[in-house]
C-alpha cells in the first residue's frame, strides 16, 4: 500500500467512527464523506439559518450518495410545516428513508406523530413497534411517548395486542411500565399478559407493582394483580392468609411481611408442639409493626382472635394486635392483647365491625420494647378472622 493509499485508508477509517459522533471531525478528514455531511446536516438543523444550511449539506450527501436516510429526513423535516404539497413530498422522503433503513428512530418517530395527529393509532403503533425492534437504546426514550400514547383507547387495544404477540420489546416496557411508568393501571394490565409469577424476575416485578399499587391507594386493582399472580385460589374466601404462619409469605402485603430491624423483628421458629409460630421483638426503646397484612373484609360483623405465648412482666411490652381501614389509619376497628404475662399460651379475642366503605384493611402486631432484648421473646400464633352474625 503506497503513501496514498494509506492515507485514504486512514481518512476513511476516521471518517466511518466519526461519522455519527463527531461528524465535523469526520469531515476534516474526509470532506466528500455523505454520511458525515448527512449527520451534520442533522446536528445543524433547528433555526431557519440552520435548516437552510443543514437542507444544503443533506442534499449534497444524497448527490453524493442516493442512500442516505438520515439525509432524505432532513429534507422532509425541512419541508413539513409547509403547504400541503410539501407536505405530501415530505411523507414521500420520509418513506423513501423508511425503506432504506428501520433503523432510524427519528424517521420513526415522525411517522409516530403523523400517524398521531390524524388518529390513525394502529399505524402509530406499528411504527412504534419498527423503532423499538430496531433499536434498544431508543427504548428508554420511546417507553414514555409509548405509556402517554397507550391514553387512546385504540392505541391501548393495539398495543396490548402487539406486546402479547411477543415482539422482543415486551419484557423491557413491562419492566419500564412497572417500575418507571406514570399509567399504573396499564402495568396491571400487562402484568398477567406478560409476566409469570414463576419466574424469579418477574415475581419481582409482580412484588414492585403491587408496592407502587398500595402506597398509591389502589388497592383493587392491587388486589386483582395478586389474584394474577396465582399465590391464591382465585375462588378463596379466607379473609386471612397464613393466620398460623405455616404457609409461604409469596406477595405481601396481602400475605405476611415482617419488619427486619435489628431492634425491631418478627420471625418464624419451630413450635414445641409441632408447626410454626411468629416469635416477635423489640428493645431498646423501639416500637411499631412486627408484622402486617392487608386484608379485604366485607361490611359486617366479625372476631379477631390469636394465641399468644412467653410474654414478659412489662403490659407495655406485650404484642398487640390491630385492624385499621385503609388507607384511613384514624379508623380504627379493634385493638386487642393478652390479660396477663407468663409462658403459657393465652388466647386473645376482640369483636369488630367493618363499616361501608371501608373495603380494605390493615391487620397489623404492634410491639414496644423499652430496655435490653428479652431473654425468651413472645410468640403469636393462630390468628383468625370470622364473621358472625
Amino acid at each position: 500500500m503506497g503513501i496514498t493509499g494509506l492515507v485514504l485508508a486512514i481518512q476513511t477509517s476516521v471518517a466511518g467512527a466519526f461519522a455519527s459522533s463527531g461528524p465535523a471531525i469526520a469531515l476534516k478528514f474526509a470532506p466528500f464523506n455523505a454520511g458525515a455531511r448527512a449527520k451534520l446536516a442533522e446536528q445543524i438543523g433547528g433555526s431557519e439559518q440552520g435548516q437552510k444550511v443543514a437542507n444544503e449539506l443533506a442534499s449534497d450527501a444524497i448527490r453524493r450518495d442516493p442512500l442516505q436516510p438520515v439525509a432524505l429526513r432532513i429534507l422532509a423535516q425541512g419541508l413539513d410545516s409547509q403547504t400541503p404539497a410539501s407536505q405530501e413530498r415530505a411523507a414521500a422522503l420520509m418513506s423513501e428513508a423508511q425503506r432504506l433503513s428501520r433503523r432510524d428512530t427519528l424517521t420513526q418517530l415522525w411517522f409516530i406523530q403523523r400517524n398521531g395527529a390524524r388518529g390513525k393509532g394502529a399505524a402509530m403503533m406499528q411504527h412504534f413497534d419498527i423503532a423499538l425492534r430496531a433499536s434498544i437504546s431508543a427504548r428508554p426514550n420511546l417507553f414514555p411517548f409509548l405509556v402517554t400514547a397507550s391514553t387512546d383507547p385504540t392505541v391501548r387495544v393495539v398495543l396490548i395486542r402487539t406486546l402479547s404477540a411477543r415482539p422482543g420489546w415486551e419484557k423491557a416496557f413491562a419492566t419500564y411500565a412497572v417500575r418507571e411508568g406514570r399509567d399504573l393501571g396499564l402495568a396491571a394490565e400487562l402484568a398477567p399478559r406478560l409476566l409469570d409469577a414463576r419466574q424469579p424476575d418477574d415475581r419481582v416485578l409482580y412484588q414492585d407493582l403491587l408496592n407502587r399499587l398500595v402506597q398509591a391507594g389502589r388497592y383493587d386493582v392491587a388486589w386483582n394483580v395478586y389474584q394474577a399472580t396465582g399465590a391464591m385460589p382465585k375462588d378463596s374466601r379466607a379473609p386471612l392468609r397464613g393466620g398460623n404462619f405455616e404457609g409461604p409469605d409469596a406477595f405481601p402485603p396481602f400475605d405476611w411481611w415482617f419488619s427486619e430491624e435489628p431492634d425491631l423483628f418478627a420471625s418464624r421458629e419451630h413450635a414445641s408442639g409441632g408447626g410454626l409460630l411468629l416469635r416477635v421483638a423489640a428493645s431498646d426503646d423501639q416500637s411499631g409493626e412486627a408484622a402486617r397484612q392487608l386484608v379485604r373484609l366485607a361490611p359486617g360483623i366479625y372476631q379477631l382472635s390469636a394465641r399468644m405465648g412467653d410474654l414478659p412482666n412489662d403490659p407495655a411490652e406485650w404484642p398487640t394486635l390491630r385492624i385499621r381501614c385503609a388507607p384511613d389509619d384514624q379508623l380504627r376497628l379493634v385493638s386487642i392483647r393478652p390479660s396477663g404475662a407468663g409462658t403459657a399460651a393465652r388466647q386473645v379475642n376482640g369483636r369488630f365491625e367493618v363499616p361501608d366503605k371501608c373495603h380494605f384493611q390493615w391487620l397489623t402486631i404492634d410491639l414496644a420494647g423499652d430496655g435490653p432484648p428479652q431473654e425468651i421473646a413472645a410468640w403469636v400464633d393462630d390468628i383468625a378472622i370470622v364473621r358472625t352474625h
